[in-house]
């Protein structure tokens, strides 16, 4: 868990969520909507956007690597995209292509306020 997030969990006294939950992710999420949770200060809502940049990068990559790792072992384009939810009509590569496309624009070294860049 992020050090600054960690520590104002700490501080707040809601320490308890980082103790019920391994996911920084889920532990926010919980935080944020508790009606005795104070309003965030804007270090944890930095780490938060980090963690979310990070977590969409992830998965990102996992998606295209689970395409292709379905794909080798002999699964149809169609099982492919029920799997991930995707709709009938849509381009299982063009799907890739944009999960790729995003992946490079949006990385930290060319998108650095999306990665919870202090403004």
């Amino acid at each position: 868990m992020d050090p600054t997030v960690r520590k104002w969990l700490n501080e707040s006294g809601m320490a308890m969520f980082a103790a019920d939950f391994d996911d920084e992710l889920t532990v926010l999420t919980l935080v944020a909507s508790h009606p005795e949770s104070n309003r965030l200060p804007k270090e944890v809502l930095h780490a938060w956007c980090r963690r979310l940049s990070e977590a969409r990068m992830t998965w990102r990559q996992a998606e295209v690597a689970f395409v292709h790792a379905a794909r080798d072992a002999g699964w149809a384009d169609e099982r492919i995209r029920v799997a991930l939810g995707l709709g009938q009509n849509q381009d299982l590569d063009d799907h890739v292509s944009i999960l790729e496309r995003q992946s490079v624009e949006q990385h930290p070294s060319r998108s650095p306020g999306s990665w919870g860049a202090a403004p």
